[in-house]
């Protein structure tokens, strides 16, 4: 999950007016082409308000689905309303999470044709953001264990590096030893394996204040502070080097799926550590080893272990997107050197959906949907209030659109036609956190989904049975 901080994304409260005629041509497309939705509710059964979302997803065979933020309620409705409508209408078969790539893949075989395991699964093993969440209640308790005993069930994945599930700590660390000790590695032998690399894996994955070193940060203790990271830093070193051993003496890959999804997770290994490592000094790099990572797997789900399927993905809006950092607008009303420092800023983050589609092959079969609102307020899980959201800005998309809708679909990939050849037209729109921001959106999304009331997450009514 990504904290708030990470991104280096400008907020800019309108101090940007967009010149007339760029302004009227893309408030015009905005208007002329907005489509009503009639429900977020995921067991609305009239499917003909949702033919336009099919229309615009076309052949594409992944569809990812944003939200502005992991406490957005409204918008869990209405993506499990398409989670729905792509898996009945579509003929998706596949759901793949932000979540424990391990878990939900190891561990999701072992319930995958148990529909009475798979809530009590889905609820301990899909982040909290989501499965403690009660407007994802009917997705995960009741139609993804319905669909099994179905003709065409639909089945759960992850492509998160970060292996932070109960299955993952209690599980993880005793399938890759038996993964290591099948290959007959002479590392295995060494005191540094037994020692130190399988203690130091479980502390990786049982430890989130290791990874982020966030007690060492708040440490008012700055000496101890600084001797505590250097320390957890040279750990961090000491383990990948063990990785590098492993890789290096593991054979040749026999080409199986089975050794290709261990071979993932050792690359994930390396992706874990790389990103603890550079915590403390350069969030950019953190996000960026992250999303990296989460691309690849995303692309091996897609294109290896489910390479005949259709695959809904499910993020964050701001692991989606596509944009590049000259796709966001940099105001002039900045000095010279803050304007480069700005660009070079947006420049220097690479989300998951901008590294997935520049692979060819992913661009051409790929759609993706981001969600905005208007107003409410948004509440994770883990937060003790809701937060208010902020009014959209003059002249936003959102106050183009009309007062009195509620929900409406907008497919960007004509006004992205229209705009080839031409300056880029940039104009505001809280697409990512809520925060009000100048770009050229068509090329950070394919179509947007409109919420106009936001509404916070309230607590689970799932309950495990004992």
């Amino acid at each position: 999950m990504l904290p708030l901080r990470y991104l280096p994304l400008i907020t800019l409260l309108g101090l940007f007016s967009l010149p007339g005629k760029a302004q009227s041509r893309v408030k015009k497309y905005v208007q002329a082409h907005v489509a009503p939705i009639v429900s977020i509710q995921p067991d609305y059964n009239d499917n003909a308000d949702l033919a336009v979302v099919g229309q615009a997803i076309g052949e594409a065979r992944i569809v990812m689905l944003g939200e502005q933020d992991h406490g957005d309620g409204a918008t869990f409705l209405a993506k499990s309303r398409l989670v729905r409508y792509l898996h009945e209408q579509k003929a998706f078969t596949v759901l793949a999470f932000e979540g424990d790539l391990f878990a939900l893949n190891h561990g999701w075989e072992q319930v995958a044709t148990a529909a009475d395991r798979q809530a009590a699964f889905l609820h301990t093993t899909i982040h909290p953001y989501w499965a403690g969440c009660q407007q994802c209640d009917h997705l995960l308790y009741e139609y993804v264990p319905h669909t099994t005993r179905s003709a065409r069930p639909l089945r759960i994945t992850g492509f998160d590096n970060q292996l932070y599930s109960d299955y993952s700590r209690q599980q993880f660390p005793t399938y890759f030893h038996t993964y290591l000790v099948h290959h007959r590695l002479p590392f295995l032998q060494t005191t540094t394996y037994r020692h130190f690399f399988r203690p130091f894996l479980d502390t990786l994955l049982v430890s989130s204040n290791f990874i982020t070193g966030k007690l060492d940060l708040d440490n008012p203790d700055k000496a101890r502070a600084i001797k505590a990271i250097k320390d957890k830093r040279g750990k961090l070193r000491r383990f990948e080097t063990c990785l590098d051993t492993l890789t290096a003496q593991l054979p040749v890959t026999d080409g199986t799926p089975a050794e290709a999804f261990n071979r993932l997770l050792l690359r994930n290994l390396y992706a874990l550590a790389q990103e603890s490592a550079v915590y403390t000094e350069d969030r950019t790099a953190t996000y960026n080893v992250r999303d990296a990572q989460m691309a690849a797997n995303l692309d091996w789900l897609a294109n290896t272990q489910f390479k005949n399927e259709k695959i809904i993905v499910w993020a964050a809006s701001a692991h989606l997107v596509k944009g590049r950092g000259s796709d966001y607008l940099v105001q002039s009303r900045f000095t010279p050197a803050e304007q480069a420092q700005l660009r070079a800023d947006n420049e220097a983050l690479h989300p998951m959906g901008q590294v997935f589609m520049d692979l060819p092959h992913n661009r051409q079969q790929t759609y993706i949907v981001g969600f905005i609102s208007r107003m409410g307020s948004s509440q994770r899980t883990v937060a003790a209030t809701a937060t208010a959201l902020s009014p959209p800005v003059k002249n936003s998309l959102e106050s183009w659109l009309p007062a009195n809708l509620a929900y409406g679909f907008l497919d960007f990939q004509p006004l992205r036609a229209q705009l080839v050849g031409q300056p880029p037209e940039y104009f505001a729109m809280q697409g990512i956190r809520h925060q009000t921001q100048y770009a050229n959106w068509p090329n950070f999304f394919d179509g947007i989904f409109y919420v106009q009331t936001m509404t916070p997450c309230t607590k689970t009514n799932f309950t495990p049975s004992k």
